[in-house]
């Protein structure tokens, strides 16, 4: 079954953090869940026969993103490192190239009564996960029930590549001693 799933040039292997963002977890127990996700498919592909960097290209990760936005970014780049010490537990010269972490914004701290202040959160939480360095990213709409919130969700998106040129920088909160120290911790 694992053969098959990495066979393919797409990744295929979804660990998924998401789902337990949603469901409140922590951005601790968000980021232990997908590392054990992560250790359990590894394992059952080494018995397999398979190599890491075979691994290490079939899998992506999504994060959830929350309304806590500096933690958001924190947490999207501690789990690029956690990635990168996860495959050197296996071999200590292995370089993690190409990790796939997408963020998806959490709905579960969106306003009932205020529904246009969600745009702003929606907002801040994509460019929370864009200065952590997620890779994709789906911005959930404000609104479920209304086409404009739709097809705002997807403008967040270009007004932050467009008009705040948040694709032209490589990673922006390097160097912030504060990003850094909640990074560490």
């Amino acid at each position: 079954y694992y053969k098959a799933l990495v066979s393919s040039e797409a990744r295929r292997i979804h660990i998924d953090g998401f789902t337990f963002g949603l469901a409140g977890a922590s951005t601790i127990q968000e980021l232990a869940i997908c590392l054990a996700q992560l250790s359990e498919y590894t394992q059952s592909l080494i018995e397999e026969g398979l190599g890491l960097e075979e691994i290490a290209d079939s899998f992506y990760s999504t994060l959830s993103v929350n309304d806590e936005y500096f933690t958001n970014i924190a947490k999207f780049r501690a789990y690029q490192i956690l990635l990168g010490h996860f495959f050197k537990s296996f071999d200590e010269y292995f370089e993690l190239d190409n990790s796939v972490i997408n963020g998806q914004t959490n709905y579960r701290h969106m306003a009932k009564n205020d529904r246009y202040n969600n745009l702003l959160r929606s907002t801040t939480q994509a460019m929370s996960a864009i200065l952590g360095g997620c890779a994709n990213l789906q911005v959930t709409p404000f609104d479920k029930s209304n086409v404009v919130s739709e097809r705002m969700a997807r403008n967040i998106q270009l007004v932050l590549k467009e008009e705040a040129y948040f694709d032209k920088v490589n990673d922006p909160s390097a160097g912030s001693y504060y990003i850094e120290d909640l990074t560490n911790q």
